[in-house]
């Protein structure tokens, strides 16, 4: 590789998370702006990273979702 050309690198990261039982027990409406907020923290990374969010539940036990990281 000559210096003309810097090697490009990714970091790939999966990270899994599992919610509280708690939010499961707020109201809908709690719930609903819970997700909201959620989706509009995962917006502000858009442009400098990719991170996509995939939903767990009723594939495994141990956790609800995942989130996939590359930046």
């Amino acid at each position: 590789m000559t210096a003309a050309s810097p090697e490009k690198r990714q970091v790939v990261r999966y990270a899994f998370y599992k919610l509280d039982p708690a939010w499961r027990r707020l109201s809908s409406e709690r719930q609903a702006s819970a997700k909201i907020e959620f989706g509009d923290t995962l917006e502000r990374y858009r442009g400098r990273l990719l991170l996509r969010p995939y939903g767990l539940v009723g594939l495994r036990g141990d956790c609800d979702f995942l989130l996939w990281q590359v930046a």
